[in-house]
C-alpha cells in the first residue's frame, strides 16, 4: 500500500480531479516537484497564474467575474487557471481572491506538458476535467438563456439525465437547492414540475428520482 502519513495537503490529493484513478500520492508528489507553492493571505488578489495550472491546497478562494460578482467558491483539490493555457489569449476571464489565508500549487505550462505527455492517466484525467467544464458552461448558458421555470428545469433535467434499465432517469438534489441551482422560488419549482409532468416530459417516481421523457422537443413548447 502507498505510503501517506509524509505527504502533506490531504484534502486536496483527495478531492484534484487531476488525481482521479492514479496512485494519488504518487502524482501528487510529482505535480509538487515541478510546481511552485506560494501562500495568500485572506482578502488577496491572485494575479501569479496567468499561464500556469493552479490547485488550491489549502484554503478556500472566491471566482468572481470583473463586476465583483461571486461566481465560484473554490475548495482544497481544485483547478483554477486553464483558461490562461495553451492559447494566444491569456488574460484572466475572471478574479480570484483568497477567502481566508491559503496556498495554491502553480505549475507552469511548459513542466504541465511535460507531465501530461509522459503520464498518460493525468493526460486523461485533464481532459475529462476539461470536458466536464464545457458541460457545465454550456449548461450555464442553457439555463441563462431559458425565460420560463419549466424550461430551466427541463434544460437542467436534460444536462444531468443517465441511461438506466433503458430509460434515461436523474436524481435530484433537495428541492431547495436544485431551486438555487436554477435561480427560481421553490413554489416557482414545484409548479414547474407538476406542468412538466401533466405535459408528459416527466414522470416521478420519488422526490428524489425522476423519469425525463427521450422524445426531444423545442424547449418553447414548454
Amino acid at each position: 500500500m502507498e505510503s501517506e502519513s509524509h505527504v502533506p495537503f490531504e484534502d486536496a490529493v483527495k478531492h484534484c480531479p487531476l488525481l482521479s484513478k492514479t496512485r494519488r500520492h504518487a502524482a501528487f508528489s510529482l505535480l509538487l516537484e515541478n510546481g511552485t507553492v506560494l501562500s495568500f493571505e485572506k482578502g488577496r488578489l491572485l494575479t501569479e497564474y496567468r499561464e500556469k495550472l493552479g490547485i488550491l491546497l489549502s484554503g478556500e478562494l472566491l471566482v468572481k467575474n470583473h463586476s465583483g460578482v461571486l461566481l465560484n467558491r473554490l475548495t482544497p483539490g481544485s483547478l483554477f487557471g486553464v483558461s490562461t493555457l495553451f492559447c494566444e489569449n491569456t488574460s484572466h476571464v475572471t478574479d480570484i481572491f483568497a477567502a481566508k489565508k491559503s496556498e495554491v500549487l502553480l505549475i507552469c505550462e511548459d513542466a504541465l506538458t511535460g507531465i501530461l505527455t509522459e503520464n498518460p492517466d493525468l493526460f486523461r484525467n485533464y481532459i475529462g476535467f476539461l470536458t466536464d467544464r464545457i458541460r457545465f458552461l454550456n449548461r450555464k448558458i442553457d439555463l441563462f438563456s431559458a425565460s420560463t421555470a419549466e424550461q430551466k428545469l427541463l434544460v437542467y433535467l436534460r444536462h444531468e439525465r443517465k441511461e438506466e434499465n433503458g430509460a434515461f432517469t436523474v436524481t435530484l438534489p433537495s428541492m431547495a437547492k436544485l431551486a438555487s441551482l436554477l435561480g427560481i422560488g421553490r413554489a416557482s419549482l414545484y409548479r414547474a414540475a407538476e406542468a412538466l409532468e401533466e405535459q408528459g416530459w416527466i414522470r416521478r417516481e420519488s422526490s428524489k428520482k425522476w423519469i425525463v421523457n427521450t422524445v426531444e422537443r423545442n424547449e418553447e413548447e414548454v
